[in-house]
């Protein structure tokens, strides 16, 4: 649809794009539009989060470079917004209707999150892995303790009990954090959406996928994991079971604590496929 842009993020656009004939806004969240100028089409994402900016601006330049994604053309710091290159392709959700085109467009995905996955860590956090996640998991206890039912909330607290000590020791390496078909493209392959990118450990980027993107279709979990190179092991099987339930029990607190109906079942199907 048609959107007016705020005058400030209009001339940012113009001042790189020069006059813009066509604003078509993206979603309902009107924090994203497709451009089309003289120059070309473009899209603008702005962001009303200061964190997700930075973390956006940073993804871009330091690690989409080696990926298939959009080129940053342009950054502005007030108002926070980025100006990106289109990507070739289509939107691979819903997924293409032809099997080989889905075993692909998987595999092209293992692909490229390995890629992601070993560019080097240029800012560590200082907050060791275990520890960060002893942190996570207490703060997702306590906001989930107004909203979910009790006995919803043991089984939380009992499914991730031992996930700090297996991350004990362990490295992050740069991820997306929200990896799934949502944020890809397809013939080409494409990667959007970094506004959540930042160092973890790597399994993180499969929780989405393991949730929402292949529960009734293993043979696309093959592919994928046939892209990567690897699969997980059995203990990193065992860690992956507990950021399954950590992250089902945020998406479905967050929801219901924002009253979001989307958030809100996506978080309890994924905990009922948990709990099958």
């Amino acid at each position: 649809m048609e959107a007016p842009l705020h005058f400030a993020l209009r001339a940012f656009a113009e001042a790189h794009l020069g006059p813009l004939s066509t604003v078509t806004a993206l979603g309902t969240a009107g924090a994203a539009w497709r451009l089309e100028a003289a120059r070309g089409v473009a899209y603008l994402k702005a962001h009303r989060q200061p964190g997700k900016h930075r973390r956006e601006r940073d993804a871009y330049l330091a690690l989409a470079p080696g990926l298939p994604a959009p080129t940053l053309l342009a950054v502005s710091e007030d108002p926070p917004a980025l100006l990106l290159s289109a990507l070739p392709g289509v939107d691979a959700s819903p997924l293409p209707g032809a099997q080989a085109q889905r075993l692909a467009l998987f595999e092209a995905a293992g692909r490229a999150l390995e890629i992601l996955h070993r560019h080097p860590v240029s800012d560590p956090d200082p907050i060791p892995l275990d520890v960060a996640y002893q942190r996570r998991r207490e703060a997702t206890l306590r906001r989930a303790a107004g909203v979910l039912v009790p006995e919803v909330l043991t089984r939380v607290a009992e499914r991730t009990v031992g996930l700090p000590a297996a991350l004990q020791g362990g490295l992050r390496v740069p991820c997306h954090r929200d990896y799934e078909p949502r944020n890809w493209r397809w013939s080409p392959f494409g990667i959007l959406d970094f506004e959540h990118a930042r160092p973890d450990v790597w399994l993180a980027d499969l929780t989405r996928l393991e949730l929402w993107g292949w529960p009734t279709q293993p043979d696309l979990r093959e592919a994928f994991f046939d892209g990567y190179g690897r699969s997980p092991s059995p203990e990193e099987q065992d860690v992956l079971r507990m950021l399954l339930a950590l992250d089902a029990a945020q998406t479905w607190a967050w929801g219901l604590s924002h009253r979001d109906p989307e958030f809100t079942a996506r978080g309890e199907l994924a905990w009922a496929r948990l709990d099958a």
